[in-house]
């Protein structure tokens, strides 16, 4: 099951995550096939506190077709300092399980340190941590945003076969997150139906132009229960090292977030050569204290 590596990280290629049905509870929803518009405008998401509380968890199953494939986990960390600001540390993770296990191996973390006095992301740190890396010996990659100058940001790439070696990726007209920072800004998002957003997200150690639309309000069932959610409906394109999109390789995926004040994502369906892939959600702790968000630093 490859597709641009592993299926782990097709699955979070700019939060592309998937799958069918839901376990006979709900006719599947399949997501829809879109193109990336590459004369859109580039969006600033609102610089704000981290939609998030230290200690949520979240835990997803994966499956293509109804066979789970993966497991996907995030857990929201504690408040440290990083370069001299106050960062939240989001971890996430991919773990292929089963007959999956055997085919493709899937053992991918991924960290972030965020700020949280704007939510914007100061480094990105994955590890592919099947075989040797990636195809290439890549096992490790730093996307250090808070050392971005004249338009480019550093990416510290690390393998047992390569070495250490540094790249820089060009910075475009859209804001650049990573995929743990922009999932926390996407769940305090408050745009309207057929609001629109484009931003550039670094999933593994390259960036996908996103663009995502909120298409209207919708109901999930999943193994947590139903729920009334937003849906969202978005695609994503590979951007080289230099800024230009590669085309002829767009992902396709739709999301659903709780409409309710907690905002926690519960389904999320991706297109892939195998089939419409799900990730629904199977367990939630909500964290301790107040949301970052909503005031939880005031008087820090």
């Amino acid at each position: 099951m490859k597709q641009q590596g592993t299926v782990g990280r097709l699955l979070l290629s700019g939060l592309l995550f998937a799958g069918t049905g839901c376990g006979g509870k709900q006719t599947p929803v399949a997501a829809p096939t879109l193109l990336i518009d590459s004369t859109a405008k580039a969006t600033t998401l609102p610089a704000a506190p981290p939609f998030a509380r230290p200690g949520e968890r979240m835990a997803f199953r994966i499956a293509l077709q109804n066979v789970e494939v993966a497991a996907f986990n995030i857990v929201v960390g504690d408040i440290t300092e990083f370069d001299g600001k106050k960062a939240l540390v989001v971890q996430a993770g991919a773990q292929s399980l089963g007959l999956a296990a055997l085919v493709d191996k899937v053992d991918d973390q991924f960290a972030s340190w965020v700020d949280v006095t704007n939510g914007r992301p100061l480094l990105f740190r994955s590890h592919e941590g099947e075989g040797n890396g990636g195809a290439d010996g890549v096992e490790d990659a730093d996307t250090q945003f808070s050392k971005k100058s004249d338009g480019n940001v550093p990416v510290v790439i690390k393998g047992k076969s390569i070495g250490e070696k540094q790249e820089t990726q060009k910075l475009g007209e859209a804001e650049l997150w990573d995929m743990n920072s922009f999932f926390l800004v996407l769940r305090g998002w408050q745009g309207g139906i057929g609001s629109k957003i484009t931003s550039d997200v670094v999933r593994s150690r390259y960036v996908w132009r996103t663009q995502i639309e909120l298409v209207g309000k919708d109901t999930q069932v999943t193994a947590l229960g139903k729920f009334p959610t937003l849906r969202f409906n978005g695609v994503a394109r590979k951007l080289e090292r230099d800024g230009k999109e590669v085309t002829g390789d767009d992902r396709n995926f739709s999301l659903w977030i709780t409409d309710d004040a907690d905002r926690v994502p519960v389904v999320i369906v991706a297109k892939t050569d195998y089939g419409d892939v799900r990730m629904e959600i199977t367990d939630y702790a909500a964290g301790t204290g107040a949301r970052l968000a909503d005031g939880a630093l005031s008087g820090n």
